[in-house]
């Protein structure tokens, strides 16, 4: 069996803000695994200006409070509240 990784308290952390200092990004765990690599980390924005980001892999996300707004490339809008994941 493989030993589970554990990281206490990401939630403490703080991380620089960038886009117009009103969103952070960190990554805090990261898998060896070649063949299904996948990376865990947390990203923070507040209220302000739009930003735009490509992303090139698979990802979730978990909205713990408050509201986004995200866009897909054919401009689909999709408003996720507290407590919506999206994928």
């Amino acid at each position: 069996m493989t030993k589970m990784d554990h990281i206490g308290k990401i939630t403490d952390s703080d991380s620089p803000l960038f886009a117009d200092d009103n969103a952070d990004l960190k990554d805090f765990a990261v898998s060896n695994d070649e063949q299904a690599p996948i990376t865990a980390g947390l990203f923070r924005l507040e209220a302000g200006k739009p930003i735009t980001n490509t992303c090139t892999y698979k990802k979730l996300e978990l909205v713990i409070d408050g509201e986004l707004q995200i866009a897909d490339k054919s401009d689909d809008t999709v408003t996720a509240r507290t407590g919506d994941l999206l994928y």
